[in-house]
């Protein structure tokens, strides 16, 4: 998006800086992971978030790092969790390195970016600190949610909703919180741009769920049902477990217990098409499209900037890939 250009290239730029002035052998995998082509989304939420109230670069730029290099972070241990061979088409860090460097660069890289979160505006820093570690808790629980969740088959949508805001939600609403915080927003409206957030990050997280089994796979990149070959509980499988007879919930779990294969694949699309799954998470997405529009709008500040954070989101949304 051409509007967001000057953020993400402001954010490169601070990367740049960073990695000049953290040199040595345990920094190589933080300065090889933050290279890596990235969208940027979580710092230039933090940047734009500061303009709608005015606020200096100077401290926004630190929270906007610390939020980038946390999920850098995340990434990495993920990674290795998942015993993942690739990143963003090149090697994931314990590929590259080895299993004990990812671990220790990944726990470095948590302290960097608490250094940036204690060079935000003084004014604001606690408050910060506060945001910044209760949404790292947040993540950590979220992904043992996730992790949990693949040797269950009975989780329900409220447990799966929950595991998301931890996992996915928090960390989109925080950047945006913390970049108003530095700009000196009052208390009510970085509580707003919050929840904006979080219902942003519930979206966000339905079309993805869409695209692994409905998506153009050419334009993903991605594998067609990756999260059904993982075993994942997403929300086409409870949406589907939801409105399913029980002859087709009996063949979902079937599936689901079996080995997937690309025919069982095509097998649980078809289905899910003919219980009008794909509608349904539609209107669940623009349910929370409509929260995410009535708490952006009473945040008040800059009102073009609040309509391009707005264009954003509608793109993050409605992507296709």
């Amino acid at each position: 998006m051409q509007e967001t250009d000057h953020y993400r290239k402001g954010i490169e730029s601070a990367i740049e800086r960073l990695k000049e002035t953290h040199s040595g052998t345990i920094y190589n995998p933080a300065h090889y992971i933050l290279s890596l082509p990235a969208k940027r989304l979580r710092p230039i939420l933090t940047l734009i978030a500061s303009d709608m109230f005015d606020g200096e670069l100077k401290g926004t730029e630190n929270a906007a790092l610390a939020v980038e290099i946390f999920h850098n972070f995340s990434l990495v241990h993920d990674d290795v969790m998942d015993e993942a061979p690739l990143r963003r088409g090149e090697q994931t860090v314990h590929k590259k390195w080895n299993l004990n460097t990812a671990i220790l660069s990944g726990d470095m890289m948590l302290v960097m970016a608490y250094d940036q979160i204690m060079k935000t505006p003084e004014i604001s820093r606690l408050r910060a600190f506060n945001i910044f570690s209760k949404t790292a808790a947040d993540v950590c629980i979220g992904q043992q949610m996730d992790m949990e969740f693949e040797q269950r088959w009975d989780v329900s949508l409220e447990e799966y909703v929950e595991m998301i805001k931890l996992k996915t939600s928090v960390l989109l609403a925080s950047s945006l919180q913390l970049g108003a915080l530095c700009a000196g927003a009052n208390e009510y409206s970085t509580e707003r741009l919050h929840e904006f957030g979080l219902e942003i990050g519930w979206a966000f997280q339905i079309q993805d769920d869409y695209l692994d089994l409905f998506g153009n796979t050419e334009s993903l990149g991605k594998q067609k049902g990756g999260d059904i070959y993982a075993k994942k509980k997403t929300i086409l499988l409870l949406k589907a477990l939801e409105l399913g007879n029980n002859a087709q919930k009996d063949r979902i779990a079937q599936i689901f217990k079996g080995e997937v294969t690309s025919e069982t694949i095509n097998e649980l699309e078809n289905m899910m098409r003919s219980l009008k799954v794909p509608e349904a998470i539609s209107e669940l997405k623009n349910e929370h499209m409509t929260k995410a529009k009535s708490a952006l709008d009473d945040a008040g500040g800059n009102k073009s900037i609040r309509e391009l954070l707005w264009r954003l989101s509608l793109t993050l949304i409605d992507r296709e890939f």
